[in-house]
């Protein structure tokens, strides 16, 4: 019999369930927690914009982030109104719907253009580029002083791996942060995780715009790999610093050096990679030769 319960007061993220666990030929039956998956299907002015598998905790800050991050609210001068509800007599099903400022037409922006597929799992991807999408052309941020000491980028890493809850009981899910300067020192704000890496980076971008909180002089933070589409969401959000425990890809760093990103990856430790824009980092570098 499986049993779900949550860690806060914002949904049911696990469910237990007898499974057995071999080494070798022997095996040894134990209560495992699962992450569970459930579906939000986001909706606006009677338009289906996507269906996303996601982890069922902050759904409205995914519906925001999502349309954010994706150019929905290109010219928005407050965020939209939100309404989330589970689908009837469908259990793990909710639906989000979301109300445009008046400033804003959903014929005006770039979503209009895009053309939607399904995945055989049912969760929607748009087929036009993501990494820029809602941004136009990409404005290089202009060169910083240093703003993140080396010793506190490796402290914000083992931060964010021991905030992550879900995935220390699951090992299931993705994690990205927000980490703001303090008097005391680097810390997180905020932390979001998800089944969905893209997901995770979303419901951060809706905690801020919800909340009204800047990110210009935040660090965003992920434990998936450092891919082009999460650099276009880190720009979309206007953070210098992006830090993963995980690597980039090539096109992401691309992207990101073209932008004026500075990104972290493999950031374990006491080590991390500086990939690009490393000017905004505090600390002694030594060049060859």
């Amino acid at each position: 019999m499986d049993e779900r319960h949550s860690n806060d007061e914002h949904g049911i993220a696990t469910a237990r369930r007898r499974v057995v666990e071999f080494k070798g030929s022997e095996g040894r039956e134990f209560q495992d927690e699962l992450v569970l998956e459930a579906y939000l299907t986001l909706v606006t002015a009677d338009r289906t914009l996507a269906l996303l598998a996601c982890t069922p905790r902050h759904l409205d800050e995914l519906a925001a982030g999502f349309a954010y991050n994706h150019g929905l609210l290109q010219g928005a001068t407050r965020p939209p109104q939100l309404r989330v509800m589970p689908k009837p007599r469908k259990p793990g099903e909710y639906m989000a719907e979301v109300v445009l400022p008046d400033d804003v037409q959903l014929a005006q922006t770039k979503w209009a253009a895009m053309e939607w597929q399904h995945s055989p799992r049912g969760s929607g991807q748009p087929t036009a580029d993501l990494t820029l999408s809602g941004l136009g052309p990409v404005a290089r941020r202009p060169a910083d002083e240093p703003m993140l000491p080396a010793i506190e980028a490796q402290a914000l890493a083992r931060q964010l791996q021991g905030a992550s809850a879900i995935f220390a009981a699951t090992g299931a899910v993705h994690a990205a942060a927000l980490a703001s300067p303090g008097p005391d020192g680097w810390h997180i704000t905020v932390m979001r995780e998800d089944v969905g890496r893209h997901n995770a980076v979303d419901k951060v971008a809706g905690w801020c715009l919800l909340n009204g909180v800047s990110t210009h002089d935040k660090v965003l933070m992920v434990t998936c790999r450092i891919s082009a589409d999460i650099v276009g969401k880190a720009l979309a959000m206007d953070v210098p610093v992006l830090l993963s425990r995980s690597a980039p890809t090539f096109r992401a760093i691309e992207t990101a050096d073209r932008a004026g990103l500075t990104v972290l990856g493999f950031a374990r430790g006491d080590r991390f990679v500086a990939y690009t824009h490393w000017d905004r980092i505090a600390g002694d570098v030594s060049c060859p030769g």
